[in-house]
């Protein structure tokens, strides 16, 4: 008997499953997560709206003062001064005015009066901005109470200001009478010493250069000056007629110089006539002509002269200049040990205008403060504050018909949303804590089955049909209890497998189907261009990586079956030792390598031109995986496994 044609059986039994029975539809308002979501709602929303509606409502009025004295109509309006605004703010919130505040009220009205503590946390004061305003807010649960409250304090606040103002102007005018009294005895004794210090020291003038020493210090610094310039100038000319002597130049007294002049001009026409006659006599002829004889001895006379005049007058010039300088430096010389005698008594001068200008500032500052003194006892006098209010109520108060808070409507809807978003995270919390008890339990049963295939690859495929049970079938087969493999498994996977096994490895992990694998071509590897065309239901053009380019060489025939290919998945997945070997199949590293894609956020929509079709369920699947929820394209990210580098 031929044992091929044997049925083959398989006994399974306490065979677990991952799914449960399949359980009837029910409505998701009678379902068991809509009940607890309702009743935490309702609790929440209980606890919300109570509270909400169980705080009293809030009442406010308001009084706006101003807390200086107003402005004439005929003055500008006066400048912030928020040192005055905060003292006088919490004058008004004060412990003292609070408690005449209270006597008052007990006078007038017979309703309960809080306790000074209790109203003094009711009121509130907030400066305006910019000005002397203050707004002063009362707020509370009594709408009638609150504006006799604010009423009463004001009148007690206006009264104390009042009475303040009168104190502070009266201790005011008595501090300014004795300051004013000491200052004009200050004035009066400053004044004497100045001028006693004046008709000592000899000083006519608060002018420094109009005093008499001073004048005198700058004539006599005036004609020095001039004297060193005289000698300067009697110097050059000393030096002048001495160089010209030395050269044998023509040298008189100023006096002599214009007829000198005459003379040589005179001698000059002669001798131009004498030239004249020699060019046009001879010298025997003008001897006997005495018309003519007499020019040339006119000449010669005339030239005695001239060279007396020149001899007789270097002497004299000489002396004249000599004369001169020694005068000039003489006044000089004189003129300095004037002023240099003179100074000591300039210098002392000079110390004392400068004592006398001191005294000078003494006195005008002391009746400085003796004027503004004055001009204040002025204005005290002529404002007398005291009898004019330094307050004044701007906005009376009034009762108010609409709490200020709380919002109820605003609130409880707040409360129902914060309830609604804890219903929320409740129903979440109990999802999360049964989670893992939830999924791990399933369904136990024991059956047999029976093949009649012929061969290994048939048989094969029988049982994998016969692992697809129906759920009406009341049972379900455990599904794989990995989903995807690491980087480190999968290489260490890939370092279990035989040569064939790793090419298949290495394929799944380019994007290639089981199918698609059996059935490549050599022609359809472009080494190249590192390439690997895909025909068939899915063509594409994938990237062919350095791994997988290996395997390709090194292998010496690529497995034809689907049947061959997942058992060397198998058998490399028992011997690399990885945890549940059993559920380590193509799938598992196919899925490895679409979550590796994704992750690096390339867009689903693009992964049929690396991995080839997939169904929309499959690809909606996915997207938990996505990091980048714009999508990266191809060129943007690592198509290579990082096992195939």
């Amino acid at each position: 008997m031929d044992h091929n044609q044997l049925p083959h059986i398989d006994i399974v039994t306490d065979q677990r499953s991952a799914l449960a029975y399949p359980q009837p539809e029910v409505a998701w308002y009678a379902s068991l997560r809509f009940k607890q979501f309702l009743a935490s709602f309702l609790v929440f929303s209980l606890i919300g709206l109570v509270y909400v509606y169980q705080r009293p409502a809030i009442y406010q009025s308001k009084v706006a003062l101003l807390t200086v004295a107003p402005s004439a109509v005929d003055q500008p309006g006066q400048e912030a001064n928020i040192q005055h605004v905060a003292i006088q703010g919490n004058i008004i919130t004060g412990q003292k005015l609070i408690e005449l505040t209270r006597e008052t009220l007990s006078s007038l009205t017979s309703i309960s009066i809080p306790s000074a503590p209790v109203i003094h946390d009711m009121l509130f004061f907030e400066p305006v901005a910019d000005t002397n305003l203050v707004e002063l807010r009362a707020e509370g649960e009594d709408p009638e109470f609150l504006p006799l409250l604010l009423n009463t304090l004001t009148e007690q606040y206006q009264l104390y200001r009042r009475e303040q103002i009168a104190v502070a102007t009266a201790e005011t005018s008595s501090a300014l009478n004795d300051q004013f009294s000491t200052l004009t005895v200050k004035v009066e004794q400053k004044r004497d010493e100045l001028n006693q210090f004046r008709s000592k020291h000899n000083i006519l003038s608060v002018g420094r250069d109009e005093n008499q020493v001073l004048t005198r210090l700058k004539g006599l610094t005036d004609s020095l000056n001039t004297a060193n310039e005289a000698e300067v100038i009697a110097s050059a000319r000393l030096r002048a007629v001495k160089s010209a002597i030395n050269k044998g130049e023509a040298v008189v007294p100023d006096g002599d110089e214009r007829t000198l002049a005459n003379l040589e001009a005179r001698a000059q026409e002669l001798r131009e006539e004498v030239s004249e006659l020699e060019k046009r006599y001879t010298p025997q002829y003008i001897e006997l002509q005495p018309n003519l004889k007499n020019i040339p001895e006119q000449l010669t006379k005339i030239e005695e002269k001239i060279a007396g005049m020149k001899g007789k007058g270097r002497g004299v010039a000489l002396a004249e200049a000599e004369e001169n300088y020694y005068a000039a430096r003489q006044v000089a010389a004189e003129l300095e040990r004037q002023v240099e005698d003179y100074k000591d008594t300039a210098t002392e001068f000079t110390r004392r205008f400068a004592e006398h200008e001191a005294l000078i500032e003494e006195l005008a500052q002391l009746e400085l403060l003796y004027r503004e003194t004055q001009d204040r006892l002025i204005q005290i006098e002529v404002q007398q504050r005291e009898k004019y209010p330094q307050v004044e109520v701007f906005e009376r108060t009034y009762q108010a018909n609409q709490p200020i808070r709380p919002d109820y409507t605003r609130d409880a809807g707040i409360a129902l949303l914060v309830s609604f978003l804890l219903g929320l995270a409740i129903i979440w919390l109990i999802e999360f804590l049964n989670r893992d008890g939830k999924s791990m339990q399933g369904g136990v049963g024991s059956w047999s089955r029976i093949y009649t295939a012929n061969n290994p690859a048939a048989l094969l495929g029988q049982r994998e049909t016969a692992n697809k049970l129906e759920f009406n079938q009341q049972l379900v087969i455990e599904n794989h209890a990995v989903s995807e493999l690491d980087v480190g498994d999968m290489e260490q996977l890939l370092n279990a497998a035989n040569k064939e096994g790793q090419l298949v490895i290495a394929g799944l992990l380019s994007g290639l189907t089981i199918e698609e694998l059996i059935t490549l071509a050599p022609d359809q590897i472009d080494r190249e261009g590192q390439q690997l065309s895909i025909t068939g239901s899915s063509p594409r053009n994938i990237q062919l990586s350095p791994g997988l380019l290996k395997r390709i060489t090194e292998c010496e025939e690529i497995p034809n079956e689907a049947a061959e290919a997942e058992a060397l998945i198998t058998c490399a997945a028992f011997d690399s030792a990885l945890p549940d070997p059993e559920t380590i199949d193509a799938e598992v590293i196919r899925r490895s390598y679409i979550t590796y894609l994704i992750r690096q956020g390339f867009q689903l929509r693009e992964l049929k031109t690396i991995i080839g079709s997939v169904s929309a369920q499959e690809l909606a699947g996915y997207s938990a995986y996505t990091v980048d929820r714009t999508g990266k394209p191809a060129d943007e990210i690592n198509l290579v496994y990082p096992v195939l580098i």
